[in-house]
């Protein structure tokens, strides 16, 4: 299979781990394409699926992963001067974000569709796992409302949907969890990234954080990405089965 993954820092895997290398390892007769970008927001998710259909339409598989950033940004102006200056910088790049759903759902639809016109792929759509993982932390609830759209979206539009999300909150129900959320803004730009990628320190992090799923409360450890890995493996295994049997799925 030839399989195009588009998202943010969660495909692209820079900081925290790099779940779509690991699925690549294990399936090396699968072609991978990673085109996360850090820090991208659904506009500009779309504009590069756009631009990237332009250049090939043989894909089987379309992962679809995005909507963080939109709820991050906005929510940077109240962390700091630093964090502020960082929003300011994304929005002067073109990192616009979605601030209402109607535009969410509107966007999604919108790459939904390009990749209908242009390939034959399977789309799967993914849900955002969590904003911290203390459930009851602020972003959560626009997390929420964002998950609700994508569900939708996906259920109307015929994707597939891989809901890390529920998956995520089973999971952290069930532990205690703490509030944590891209404390700092020096490890949360410059240092965190190094030590996952020069010291594989990933896990680390998550220990000396009381975190169990991510290494900041948004990017993946081992744990996290393992969840993130499986639950996309598991959709594109479908991809290869013969229409009947996805049929009868349905």
């Amino acid at each position: 299979m030839r399989i195009l993954f588009i998202g943010d820092s969660i495909i692209r895997g820079t900081t925290g781990v790099n779940w779509v290398k690991h699925l690549a390892r294990k399936h090396p007769d699968w072609t991978i394409e990673n085109e996360g970008v850090n820090g991208d927001t659904l506009i500009r998710i779309k504009e590069r699926l756009e631009k990237k259909l332009q250049l090939s339409r043989s894909y089987d598989a379309v992962v679809i992963q995005g909507g963080a950033n939109d709820i991050l940004i906005p929510s940077l102006e109240e962390k700091g001067p630093l964090f502020r200056k960082a929003a300011q910088h994304l929005l002067n790049k073109g990192y616009r974000p979605l601030e209402e759903l109607t535009d969410v759902e509107t966007i999604l639809h919108d790459m939904v569709s390009l990749v209908k016109q242009r390939t034959k792929a399977t789309i799967i759509l993914t849900t955002i796992g969590c904003m911290s993982e203390d459930p009851g932390f602020y972003l959560n609830d626009r997390r929420d409302e964002f998950n609700g759209v994508i569900r939708n979206v996906a259920r109307y539009s015929g994707c597939v949907l891989a809901d890390t999300a529920a998956i995520f909150s089973q999971y952290l129900s069930k532990r205690r969890t703490t509030s944590y959320f891209l404390n700092n803004f020096f490890n949360t730009v410059w240092l965190d990234a190094l030590q996952c990628r020069v010291l594989n320190r990933a896990d680390a992090l998550s220990r000396n954080r009381g975190l169990h799923l991510t290494i900041d409360g948004l990017h993946l450890n081992s744990r996290g990405g393992v969840i993130w890995l499986h639950e996309i493996e598991k959709r594109l295994l479908c991809c290869n089965d013969p229409a009947w049997i996805r049929a009868l799925r349905k």
